[in-house]
């Protein structure tokens, strides 16, 4: 299923685009919902101001900090990728759909691009839930998940620069402000975020399901990195873990189900340098190909959207 809304903009300046995008914001931010993304190629994006400046006439309110993005600018509101092995794909995912406040919207545009791959392969969250069995959608939607994290020194981020936060009492603060349950395992903060799976879409109101599994579940792991973990750390400690709401395991095949329809459905546009793309972190979830030679690509996080309070505990989905 083909659901990015395109257009080329070859023999054009950024100027024009820039004109045209602005002329034409209303029609693409409806594009943007309906259809999942918007690619605009060869906008002439080369730098963080030209990439700023479409960024701003398609969003309303930026993100300034997300502590596992490389801020690319002084203010933050662009950044670089999550720095992930180009050896490895990256899952698809709704980006940062665990926490309580995320964007609606994500905003790329390559700059450089890899000499073999490092393509951003989209996905149709909505065409997802409908192609899982109805047996698992019901049990997701009954549960949710709840996203277990293990702040474990020396491994991944700390807790600091993950919550921009300078402390245990700032940190403690956040946790609140965001409905996670925490608790201090000596200086090793470890939370809990109990979130829906599925949502409707604010705008259209159609099923998507949004929930970051595989990046969270120890099945998506490499083998050896597994059992390492598992070695140091155990079931209970682990860098990031994943269940149902309810506290039960997520099954592996289950897993594996969603992994497999992911591989199926998902839509990939080779990278040009210069180009644009807007994409609903609500109706589209997005990864990242294994690529090799240099790569850079420029991200802005918008417009944040809630699950609200009733959403955030354990047995109350509904």
């Amino acid at each position: 299923m083909d659901f990015i809304s395109e257009y080329d903009f070859s023999e054009s300046s950024f100027d024009d685009v820039s004109s045209w995008v602005e002329k034409n914001k209303s029609r693409l931010a409806k594009e943007m919902s309906s259809h999942g993304a918007v690619l605009l190629k060869n906008a002439g994006v080369h730098d963080a101001d030209s990439f700023e400046c479409l960024v701003n006439l398609l969003s309303d309110k930026l993100y300034s900090k997300n502590g596992e993005h490389v801020r690319y600018n002084k203010t933050g509101t662009v950044q670089t990728p999550v720095p992930f092995s180009g050896k490895h794909k990256l899952n698809w995912h709704n980006e940062n759909s665990f926490h309580y406040s995320w964007p609606s919207k994500i905003l790329f545009s390559c700059i450089k691009k890899s000499s073999v791959g490092g393509d951003t392969p989209l996905v149709d969250s909505r065409e997802l839930y409908k192609r899982l069995s109805k047996d698992i959608c019901s049990k997701f939607e009954k549960n949710g998940v709840a996203y277990i994290r293990t702040y474990v020194d020396g491994l991944g981020l700390s807790y600091q620069e993950t919550l921009n936060v300078q402390n245990k009492a700032e940190a403690n603060e956040f946790c609140i402000k965001n409905h996670m349950q925490y608790e201090w395992l000596g200086d090793v903060l470890k939370t809990t975020s109990f979130r829906p799976a599925i949502i409707n879409h604010p705008n259209s109101g159609d099923k998507c399901f949004v929930a970051q599994i595989l990046h969270w579940h120890q099945r998506c792991l490499a083998e050896g990195v597994r059992e390492c973990l598992l070695d140091c750390y155990g079931e209970d400690s682990m860098p990031r873990s994943v269940t149902y709401g309810n506290g039960e395991k997520i099954e592996d095949s289950i897993v594996d189900e969603i992994l497999g329809i992911y591989n199926e459905i998902e839509v990939t546009r080779p990278w040009s340098e210069g180009d644009f793309i807007a994409i609903d972190n609500i109706a589209t979830a997005h990864g990242r190909n294994p690529y090799e030679g240099e790569r850079k690509l420029l991200v802005s996080l918008a417009d944040p959207y809630n699950y609200q309070g009733k959403h955030c505990h354990p047995h109350n989905w509904l």
